[in-house]
């Protein structure tokens, strides 16, 4: 692949992805139907793609868009979308099975592993989330529906029965808080050494059962204990949380649908447990892989982010370790590049430069005053902009300010709860931000596409999630 071919494709922006370069990769490899057969079912040919860093651009999307609002109206589709995921989940869920009983890592189990990992970004590829959420207002608008009942079954399709396996970490965190306020009383020790030994010790298998939920960006690695025992902490400031959740309930107005309707509405239900499952055990998978990896060679769990999955391949079989000079260098400047499905790395400044070049500028802040997005959870609200795009921003988030990011992750969840209201550049319906926002009763937008470019810290908005709109004060 050379300059000039790239160089020839009508680059646009998309997203800001803060993704495991190995992701990275895999995921451009199911922009086509033809190596994505969940994609084939509504969408013939593809996306090419190209990350400069962390934002990722595409060639034209416009027939991709198109025919994503087609199959989020169309229970055939849906329904196919749902049995396929199913079979894939079962799969992924044998091959996870497998790696926790191996001992060491080795070149076949790592192909199964990157199967599995195949089969969960075919999923993510052909998520409909943010072509969804219009698709439910659609339906539900000529059904007549009052606004409470709207809400009702919004509540219903993202409340699920099962926990997904972020939302079980979280609640059992929440437990070991209770647990901690019953032994401790008013006196609560904030210093880790302190603690009541049982209080210790749940603390250590809450850390062992469920520190991979961080690992899922470039540049992370798992809950250490003392990350852990700070977010219990910042659960002990809250107010009872019980008071704001919404109850688990089957929605009583889906009683008094159509049975066509009822079923285009748990196909929904289902279609986003799925796609949120699949989004835990991706993790969990690369968590478990990357232990054994550790064990075989000397790699940290960060280092090993910045592989592409090649890479990771040379690993596991000759040992090829990347120089930490060299690692060094693509932190700074690195793309990847996918046409017609061949994927080509380039790395270094001299290049990553000259194809920044070809990349169209688009100076947003000053010109846009509202943005517009889709409603996850109703409610108004203003305040002062946080932007998070890394954990390591986490510490800028103050109680009451407005939290924007390119999109929200289990470990964001406490600090999402801080919020006065949040605001996200992609995502819908099937979205971490939508369905903890809801929870919780905090005003969200998402899929706003642009929030992140055109507003920065400091910045006073109004949220208005009735309308589905921010409007920039200053």
């Amino acid at each position: 692949m050379s300059f000039s071919d790239i160089a020839k494709i009508e680059w646009k922006r998309g997203e800001e992805w803060f993704e495991k370069w190995s992701d990275t990769e895999l995921a451009f490899m199911s922009f086509h139907s033809d190596q994505n057969p969940l994609l084939a079912i509504f969408h013939k040919g593809g996306l090419n793609s190209l990350a400069i860093n962390t934002i990722w651009y595409y060639s034209d999307w416009t027939l991709w868009g198109q025919d994503k609002d087609k199959a989020s109206a169309d229970e055939l589709i849906l329904q196919k979308l749902v049995s396929k995921e199913k079979q894939y989940l079962k799969k992924i869920k044998e091959i996870i099975a497998q790696t926790k009983r191996a001992k060491t890592i080795n070149p076949d189990l790592l192909k199964k592993a990157k199967y599995a990992f195949s089969l969960m970004h075919y999923i993510f590829v052909t998520d409909l989330g943010g072509h969804l959420s219009p698709a439910i207002d659609k339906r539900m608008k000529n059904l007549s529906l009052q606004d409470q009942d709207i809400e009702e079954i919004k509540d219903y399709l993202l409340m699920q029965d099962n926990l997904y396996l972020f939302k079980k970490e979280d609640e059992d965190l929440r437990t070991i808080s209770e647990r901690l306020k019953t032994i401790h009383g008013a006196n609560i020790a904030k210093n880790y050494s302190k603690l009541n030994p049982k209080i210790k010790q749940l603390l250590i298998q809450h850390q062992k059962e469920y520190c991979w939920i961080q690992y899922g960006r470039i540049d992370t690695e798992p809950y250490t204990l003392e990350e852990i025992f700070n977010r219990l902490i910042e659960l002990l400031k809250e107010s009872k949380q019980a008071e704001n959740l919404k109850k688990r309930q089957r929605s009583t107005i889906l009683n008094k649908l159509a049975k066509k309707d009822i079923h285009y509405f748990d196909l929904i239900k289902q279609y986003i447990y799925l796609d949120n499952l699949a989004a835990g055990l991706h993790r969990y998978l690369f968590f478990l892989i990357a232990t054994l990896i550790k064990k075989k060679v000397k790699i940290s769990y960060k280092d090993l982010t910045w592989y592409s999955f090649q890479e990771i391949e040379q690993l596991v079989k000759n040992n090829k370790i990347i120089p930490k000079a060299q690692l060094s260098k693509r932190k700074k400047h690195r793309t990847m590049v996918q046409i017609n499905g061949k994927i080509n790395f380039f790395y270094g400044k001299k290049l990553f430069k000259k194809i920044e070049s070809i990349i169209p500028k688009k100076n947003l802040h000053n010109r846009v005053r509202i943005i517009s997005g889709n409603i996850a959870c109703r409610g108004i609200a203003k305040g002062k902009v946080t932007i998070i795009k890394q954990i390591k921003d986490i510490r800028k988030m103050k109680k009451g300010n407005i939290l924007v990011v390119p999109n929200t992750d289990p470990e964001l969840t406490i600090t999402m709860r801080k919020a006065a209201a949040i605001i996200t550049d992609w995502g819908g319906v099937t979205s971490h931000a939508a369905i903890v926002s809801r929870e919780f009763g905090i005003p969200c937008i998402v899929g706003t596409d642009i929030a992140t470019q055109v507003l920065k810290d400091g910045d006073m908005v109004e949220v208005d999630a009735d309308k589905g709109i921010v409007r920039i004060l200053r």
